[in-house]
């Protein structure tokens, strides 16, 4: 798959169908080589990641680049880098690829032929750790860093030759098979796909092969977020998500130094309400209110509101939240029927219709047979009036 250039961590260990590589080691089908990783050594603390910027970009090419991604990387700031035919092979060092202050997971092609070749850089901080998953699909590489509320999400940079000679042609399903692999996990995709055919606003392809991508996106619940040309007027560069709103909008940059892709950049907001499962709120229908009256009124007003009308309402909040905490018990948030995160409006609009259809059937089939009870019992009565003459 590729290798990880980073700090030396714990062992790792498999986590269902995926291989979970312990930082500072190589992957399966790595080079073996050992580079300088640039990143400040000692212990850190984990943090709370609730967002942080992106970049992706094809590089055409990148060891003639370096001094402009240097540059961009200054400039920008980004968290996450991934890079699609970087063209790296063994004569190239993994210091000659290296930023300072990333951890770099890198995976050249195999086949022999130039070109391919993917790169994923993540800033020290977010204590990255490289995965592997078991789709053979080729120029791929994969990490998963801890977010909000204890969960993982996982970063991969793809890149899908439009040419069969040179990955095969079952490559094409192969990545088909990533994506259902990938499907369940908090995800964040991506690279250049060569689907210039899809039409990413009715998520159709005009081929066989472009479809069945699209048809695998939506069959793991997936959003593209792209909607600007990233080459010659054709979206090909895509990010991919699990989460609609996880990404608001993807900038179009310029093209870095003689590349004829453009620069993607984005931010992701891992808000906590997406990821946290167990949300509360004050449940008044059960406070203690007597408890409440007898600590407001053993306040000595004229002394605690001091200042002018903002101080004095700021200080009486700070009371009436800390007898909140105290006296009021929390009761977990319901979920109640909001939209799930991967129905689109289009979707939900199907549903509510289907359910109007259910409803108006069941609502037929009872008048029918109310029909039908009123026929049988006309002829009922009949035969009773009958018998009675006999």
């Amino acid at each position: 798959m590729g290798e990880c250039v980073c700090p030396p961590g714990s062992d790792a260990e498999a986590e269902g169908d995926e291989k979970q590589i312990g930082t500072g080691t190589k992957s399966t089908g790595g080079s073996g080589r050992k580079g300088s990783d640039n990143l400040p050594r000692g212990g850190s603390k984990e943090k709370k990641i609730l967002g942080f910027k992106c970049m992706c970009f094809n590089a055409q090419s990148l060891r003639n680049k370096m001094s402009e991604l240097l540059a961009t990387v200054t400039a920008k700031d980004p968290e996450i880098i991934g890079i699609t035919e970087s063209w790296g092979d063994e004569k190239i060092s993994d210091a000659e690829f290296s930023i300072p202050g990333y951890g770099m997971y890198r995976s050249d092609r195999k086949s022999g032929h130039r070109g391919g070749g993917v790169l994923l850089y993540v800033k020290a901080e977010l204590n990255a750790v490289q995965v592997t998953f078991n789709s053979q699909f080729t120029d791929q590489i994969w990490c998963k860093i801890n977010i909000a509320s204890g969960n993982e999400l996982y970063i991969g940079v793809c890149y899908r030759s439009p040419t069969a000679a040179i990955c095969g042609n079952d490559n094409n399903s192969l990545l088909c098979h990533l994506l259902k692999e990938v499907q369940g996990r908090t995800l964040l995709m991506m690279g250049d796909f060569n689907f210039p055919d899809i039409d990413w606003l009715t998520s159709s392809g005009q081929t066989t092969v472009s479809q069945n991508f699209v048809d695998a996106m939506e069959d793991g619940y997936l959003t593209q977020h792209v909607r600007e040309p990233t080459r010659k007027g054709s979206i090909l560069d895509l990010v991919i998500t699990s989460e609609p709103e996880m990404i608001d909008t993807v900038s179009v940059l310029g093209p870095l130094g003689s590349s004829d892709h453009n620069i993607l950049e984005w931010t992701v907001n891992l808000d906590s309400r997406v990821y946290q499962s167990d949300r509360f709120y004050p449940d008044y229908s059960k406070a203690n209110f007597t408890a409440i009256r007898q600590e407001l009124d053993s306040v000595d007003w004229i002394k605690v509101l001091q200042g002018d009308a903002n101080m004095q309402w700021t200080t009486f909040m700070s009371i009436i939240r800390q007898l909140e905490t105290k006296y009021v018990p929390p009761k977990k948030l319901s979920k109640g029927k909001e939209k799930a995160p991967w129905m689109t409006y289009k979707a939900v609009k199907y549903v509510n219709k289907n359910i109007r259809c259910t409803n108006d059937t069941k609502a037929k089939d009872i008048q029918l047979t109310s029909k039908l009870l009123d026929k049988q019992r006309l002829k009922l009565d009949e035969i009773k009036r009958v018998l009675r003459r006999n």
